[in-house]
Order: structure tokens, then sequence, then C-alpha cells
């Protein structure tokens, strides 16, 4: 497990490590999948990532007189809902974030990497229809993660307090038809919040839908477009192909073990193309000699 990261521990790392390697740039990250994300794009034995459990954290390291000063140091977070509802939280020297997509997951799914997985498991199927399964496949998950995503969006803001770790997409997801039931979310997600009522908590959905149209990553969340992509495969391949999904492939591609391969199928050429690149990119052109990304 290593050493506990305190701001104290943090602190002495950078001076220890900076007394052998002057240009070693330190990035804060969340947590160990973003770690293992990024590990190979960044400069060999010029950057090094350190993990802080979580963005509060992280921005509180951020703040502190002890870090704010210190160059060479920068961190990479989830934007989430901070894109839409347009917050101060980001609005701090140093901090790097897409600025498209809410989180690493959306991200890597704004990519040909879920296709390139699908081409690997599906070799049953001729390359150009996996392609185009792979995007029906996305297009549909991102749909259904635009309608959770709107809730989550209005807790977010309005910090109803609701508890989304006990809510279960599949109760309100048909994986036939592909539709989601809003008005059984939200009784489901008031169930224990006294103050808040499914019928006001609709009409703010409705309100929040008609400003941001069908088709807004910045709405969804990535744990729920990889859940629900898991969710909906096997019947969206059946319906598609007129064969059940194999077995061996419905495991390969569950929810706990997609986000992995996603992470394991990203390419550097897919995160050039993305704005977190760009913000990478300008930061070091600021910060010279430290570097974070290779070439």
């Amino acid at each position: 497990m290593g050493p506990r990261k305190t701001p104290h521990y943090l602190f002495n790392l950078i001076f220890m490590s900076r007394m052998r390697n002057k240009a070693l740039a330190f990035v804060l990250v969340e947590g160990r999948t973003d770690e293992a994300l990024w590990w190979d794009f960044t400069v060999e034995n010029n950057c090094r990532l350190e993990r802080v459990n979580g963005k509060q954290n992280l921005l509180s390291l951020l703040d502190s007189s002890m870090f704010r000063d210190i160059r060479g140091l920068a961190a990479i977070v989830d934007a989430d809902y901070n894109l839409i509802l347009r917050s101060d939280e980001l609005d701090r020297q140093n901090l790097l974030y897409d600025n498209t997509c809410p989180d690493s997951e959306i991200m890597l799914l704004d990519s040909p990497a879920l296709a390139k997985i699908l081409r690997n498991h599906l070799t049953q199927v001729e390359i150009e229809e996996v392609h185009a399964f792979a995007e029906k496949l996305r297009h549909e998950a991102l749909k259904l993660a635009e309608e959770i995503g709107l809730f989550r969006c209005l807790n977010a803001k309005h910090n109803y307090g609701i508890n989304f770790k006990e809510f279960n997409l599949k109760d309100v997801i048909d994986v036939e038809t592909l539709e989601f039931d809003r008005s059984w979310a939200a009784r489901r997600l008031c169930e224990n919040i006294r103050e808040l009522q499914s019928d006001r908590l609709i009409a703010e959905v409705k309100a929040l839908r008609n400003k941001f149209p069908n088709g807004s990553i910045k709405l969804c969340n990535g744990h729920d477009a990889v859940y629900i992509i898991a969710l909906i495969f096997p019947s969206l391949f059946e319906r598609e192909f007129g064969v059940p999904l194999r077995d061996t492939t419905r495991l390969a591609l569950a929810s706990t073990t997609l986000s992995a391969s996603l992470r394991t199928a990203y390419e550097f050429d897919y995160f050039v193309q993305t704005s977190l690149f760009d913000e990478v990119r300008a930061w070091e052109a600021v910060n010279a000699p430290f570097r974070i990304i290779r070439d």
C-alpha cells in the first residue's frame, strides 16, 4: 500500500525527488484507475503520477499554501457536472481537465476503443459489421446514460442528497425496447427524501432536458454508461445478428471488466485528439522544462 499520502508526505516527496531530478513533473490524479490510464502516456523518468484518493482531496492540495507555489505541479481531474453547472470549482491554476467529456470513462467511449474491444471478441462477425454495431451500442448506451445523468446533474446543482449508490439502473431500463422509465426512476430516487417529491423532480428533469437536447455527452456519467453497455449488450447483439451472445463474450464484457478493457484499448493517438491533450500541452508550454505527456 505504501505510506499514507498526507500533504506533508507529498511535499517531502516532491522536495526529495527534485534533489535528484530538477525537471521532474508531479501530476496529482484522483485514484488508481486514473493512474493506470495515464501511466503509459507520461514522459518516462520525468513525470510522476500521485493518486490522492478523490477529487476533493486533490483540490484541497492545490488550494493549500504548501503546494500553491511549487513549480511543475499539476493535477488531472474529471470535470463531471461542472461542465454544465459552470461552478468555480475548476477555476484553479494547474488544474487540467477535458472540456468536452465529463470524466475519463466517457472520454474512452468517445473514441474507437469500444470498437477495438468488440472486434477482438466478436470474431465470428465481419469487422465492418462489428464497427457498426459498436457505434450503435455506444449510441444507445449514452442516450440512456443521459437520462439518469439528468437526475445526477440536478442533484449536483441543488444538493438534494439523492443516494445513487442504492439505485439500480436495471430496474428502470427495458433491455428489449431500450426505454428508460423516467417516472419510476424519479419515485425511486425520492423515496427517502421527505422534502423532494417525484412530480417536482420530473418537472425539473424535463426543464433540464429542454436546455440540453439528446446527444449531450456532458450529461453522462462514465460508470453509468459502462454499466448500461454491459446491460443492453446481449439483447442488442441478438437483435442485430439473430443469434444469442456467447457466454464467454458476455462475461468478458461485463461492467466489472469493461472499464479495464477500455483503458487497455485506449491508444495514445486517440488521446492526442482530445481537449485534455491540448490543455496539457498548453501547461507544458508555460511550465518548461517540466513535461507531462510523451511525444
